[in-house]
């Protein structure tokens, strides 16, 4: 009697078992995902599981620059500022995970500019440049 309640519980207990999600499941959701806050959380939730996610973090990063465009000009200097900071922050951290792509140095300095800090947005269009990446302006 005990083997088959042994038995039984092997056979049965994974059906009840939860599956825990990935940093790559919450990722391909935010890529699939129409509404952008939405995105955001779930880009979240991969970069929580995972800090060292480049996709995750690059993506989370177009996002807040995406935030950041759209509202330059609109907003109050605080709501703006914050964007700029959370974009920033989110390029320097793909910057960290990839510090040989110029495009990420690039548009950070895009979103430096837009913040008023030409020393530091100039830096990485030198940097940029020296990488290679001459789209940069």
């Amino acid at each position: 009697m005990k083997n088959n309640i042994l038995l039984f519980l092997f056979i049965i207990s994974p059906l009840f078992a939860c599956t825990q999600k990935t940093a790559e499941d919450y990722y391909n959701l935010a890529v699939k995902e129409t509404n952008m806050q939405k995105r955001i959380e779930l880009l979240d939730k991969a970069i929580a599981l995972n800090p060292d996610y480049f996709a995750a973090v690059y993506r989370r990063a177009e996002e807040f620059y995406k935030i950041t465009v759209s509202l330059h000009g609109i907003c109050t200097a605080g709501e703006d500022k914050d964007y700029y900071r959370k974009s920033v922050h989110d390029y320097t951290e793909a910057i960290r995970l990839q510090p040989t792509n110029g495009e990420l140095y690039c548009t950070r300095s895009g979103i430096e500019g837009l913040m008023g800090d030409t020393a530091k947005a100039n830096q990485d269009i030198l940097k940029a440049h020296s990488l290679g990446y001459n789209s940069c302006k």
